[in-house]
């Protein structure tokens, strides 16, 4: 993602609650751990930026065999 972490880490739910008004699922395959900017940037852009991490994510579970 651009800039410069800033922040805490915080835990993102990476797939959306489908508008119920309820987090998504804490899982493995739904996590993401992002400096508090990126967070806000991913909530923000959700649109362009949860595509691309969820990419990242299966890639990681890919590499570990999953």
């Amino acid at each position: 993602m651009p800039e410069v972490c800033l922040g805490a880490p915080q835990k993102d739910h990476v797939r959306a609650s489908g508008g119920l008004g309820v987090k998504s699922p804490s899982t493995v395959d739904n996590g993401a751990l992002l400096c508090a900017r990126h967070h806000e940037l991913k909530t923000r852009e959700g649109r362009t930026w949860r595509p691309r991490i969820l990419e990242w994510i299966d890639r990681q579970a890919r590499l570990r065999g999953g």
